[in-house]
């Protein structure tokens, strides 16, 4: 019928709601109103903001372009109950990243900015407050966004995680490998990730993080790796 609604209630659909979380998530959100300090006060009754920051450094360095950052998709909201509900955001759809997700590119997302000011399929500004909260730099007047004021100990979450991510072999070549390992001899494909039109994982990291070290001279991040 041509009904695509952005947001579907998925659980709980036998019981009656007037999806009062929801819209006080997104009124606090997208309110730009607020200082950095008011925000920050009112995001984390809604957001668990700790596992947000951490969900985006991941998606960050696995370069998945088709998510709530990049394309405006591919997660659900998820709210607990009880007085004081908070959203968990939920990724799900990572099936190209580490360098797919373009036709006929091995390196995709590879060169851009952690702090991805762009959604960066459309080359749009990115217009999620979450991320021009948390994570954006930038103050390009074009953005519509340059005076939204910045919670700068959330940017310095943001990129620390990114740094023990990487510092900590969290995200390496060798823990990709021996989890590739860790499947049956059937499951694996190719162990170093190549294949299919996919450079191997040691080479998207290398790309990835070259454009760290790099961008960490042109803006204002200063990502240590």
């Amino acid at each position: 019928n041509y009904f695509h609604p952005s947001y579907n209630l998925k659980t709980n659909k036998k019981k009656n709601t007037t999806h009062a979380n929801f819209f006080n998530f997104v009124n606090v959100v997208k309110n730009k109103s607020l200082s950095a300090s008011e925000w920050k006060n009112e995001i984390e009754k809604v957001l668990d903001v700790e596992t947000f920051i951490k969900y985006e450094s991941i998606a960050f360095l696995l370069g998945n372009f088709d998510d709530m950052r990049n394309n405006g998709n591919n997660y659900y909201l998820y709210f607990t109950s009880g007085e004081n509900p908070k959203a968990f955001i939920i990724p799900y759809d990572f099936d190209r990243c580490l360098g797919a997700g373009c036709e006929g590119r091995k390196d995709y997302m590879t060169s851009y900015s952690a702090e991805s000011t762009k959604m960066q399929c459309n080359g749009e500004w990115q217009a999620n407050n979450l991320f021009w909260r948390i994570c954006c730099t930038s103050t390009d007047s074009g953005s519509g966004h340059s005076t939204i004021e910045r919670v700068e100990d959330y940017r310095l979450q943001y990129q620390h995680n990114i740094e023990a991510l990487l510092n900590n072999g969290v995200i390496s070549n060798e823990t990709f490998q021996n989890y590739v390992n860790s499947f049956p001899e059937e499951y694996r494909g190719n162990p170093n990730g190549a294949g299919e039109g996919n450079t191997t994982f040691a080479n998207y990291l290398s790309l990835k993080i070259n454009s760290i070290k790099t961008d960490a001279y042109t803006n204002g991040y200063n990502i240590r790796v």
